[in-house]
This record gives structure tokens, C-alpha cells and sequence, in this order.
């Protein structure tokens, strides 16, 4: 019984042959990486918002933008004033409260996305 090393040179296989190099001389000059960030859409940022926020849920559109802090306070501070103006409905002015703070959300949530957006797209582009 005899062991058969794969890694063993072949018998008869003459010495003299050349051997391929497996990697070639490194390049004199590498370019740097240049990472190109894809432009966001406006129409999806401003769609976030005014689909969402139906369901009371605000600052998903500035959260797309890049203005994560913006987005966040969009989200908590709505949820305050929507409990407030819940409150408020007792004392009958949250009745008229309560939608307009709605409305502003709405409104107010979607120019700050899109004007998020703009924003982003003109740092990516460097200008």
C-alpha cells in the first residue's frame, strides 16, 4: 500500500518547464475609488411623507432626504400634539386644533422633504 501525495511533482514531467507566474507586477499608479452616490427622487420623499402621514406617521420622507434628525423630531413631536389635542377635544378646542396641526404636518412634512432632497442631490454632486 503506498501514499500518493497530490502535491508532489509528477514523475517523467521534464524539470526544465516553465513555470506560470501567478501574478503579475503591481500596477505603478491606482486610481482612487471614486463612489458615486445615485440621486434620490424628490417624488419618493414627498410621497413618503403624504402617504404615510395619512396614518398619522410623519418625517419618513425627511428620514429618506438624509435629514434623520428632522424626521425624528417630525415623528415625536406630532404624537405630543396629537395627544394634546386629544386632550383637548374635551374642552372643544381640540376639535378645531387637532386637524389644522394635522394639515401643517401634512403640508410642513412634505416641503421639508423635498427640500431635503434638493439638498442631498446638490452634496452629491459636489456643488
Amino acid at each position: 500500500m503506498s501514499y500518493h501525495d497530490p502535491y508532489q511533482q509528477h514523475h517523467g514531467v521534464p524539470a526544465d518547464l516553465p513555470v506560470p507566474a501567478q501574478y503579475g507586477p503591481p500596477p505603478a499608479y491606482y486610481p482612487p475609488a471614486v463612489v458615486v452616490a445615485p440621486p434620490k427622487s424628490t417624488g419618493a420623499a414627498v410621497a413618503l411623507e403624504l402617504i404615510l402621514g395619512l396614518f398619522g406617521i410623519f418625517g419618513v420622507g425627511n428620514i429618506y432626504a438624509g435629514r434623520i434628525v428632522t424626521g425624528v423630531v417630525l415623528m415625536v413631536s406630532f404624537w405630543v400634539l396629537f395627544w394634546i389635542n386629544f386632550f383637548l377635544v374635551f374642552l372643544v378646542v381640540g376639535l378645531v386644533t387637532m386637524p389644522l396641526t394635522w394639515l401643517a404636518y401634512l403640508a410642513g412634512g412634505a416641503l421639508s422633504a423635498a427640500r431635503g432632497v434638493d439638498q442631498y442631490n446638490l452634496r452629491a454632486i459636489g456643488a
